[in-house]
């Protein structure tokens, strides 16, 4: 019995998954656009910024692009944009909008062993939500057709799951069940002795 509870904790520690709505919102873009650290959301960033949509006039697909109030991610050359983990993620669903006009905009998910998903749409000025459900992806590339700034993108509510759990939860998680079997296993011991 304690075994099979020990092996259950174990498992559902191991399986730990964290879900992620990335919004953008919590980046300080009062000066202007800002450029995406890694380990942004557990993620890396390459030619993403941020920017306060509503800063843009309505006519653009940053102003239309902004799902969460109020920033959205852009990628400022207008060219190959992506964000990536060492560990596999599942990117579930986001937003994408064309800043500019119409444009097509390859999508494409990347796991360890190559090119998993890919996806080539059309994108306007007004929102696209893409429920993808991509999992084991490591990396996904945005590319604009064209390279140039009349190409840029805009993401918003980009919900990824991501496989590691934090250690910050996980650790009291297993010390708590340790605690809990140790007392029982030493008990159940200590009456067994003649």
């Amino acid at each position: 019995m304690t075994k099979s509870i020990l092996v259950a904790a174990l498992v559902a520690v191991s399986a730990y998954a964290n879900a992620e709505l990335i919004g953008f919102d919590d980046i300080n873009t009062s000066l202007g656009p800002v450029g995406i650290s890694d380990g942004y959301a557990g993620l890396n960033w390459l030619n993403f910024d941020a920017l306060d949509g509503t800063d843009y006039p309505v006519q653009n697909g940053y102003y239309y692009g902004t799902i969460s109030p109020t920033n959205v991610a852009f990628d400022p050359p207008g060219n190959v944009c992506d964000f990536n983990s060492d560990a596999p993620f599942t990117l579930e669903s986001l937003y994408i909008t064309s800043a500019w006009g119409p444009q097509n905009c390859s999508i494409l998910g990347y796991g360890p062993a190559g090119l998993l998903y890919s996806l080539d749409p059309l994108l306007g000025s007004s929102p696209t939500f893409f429920n993808l459900h991509w999992t084991g992806v490591t990396q996904v590339n945005f590319v604009p057709e064209g390279t140039s700034n009349s190409t840029q993108i805009a993401i918003d509510n980009v919900d990824v799951t991501l496989a590691t759990p934090e250690p910050v939860t996980v650790g009291p998680f297993a010390i708590m069940i340790c605690g809990a079997l140790l007392p029982r296993h030493r008990f159940r011991r200590q009456k067994a002795r003649p």
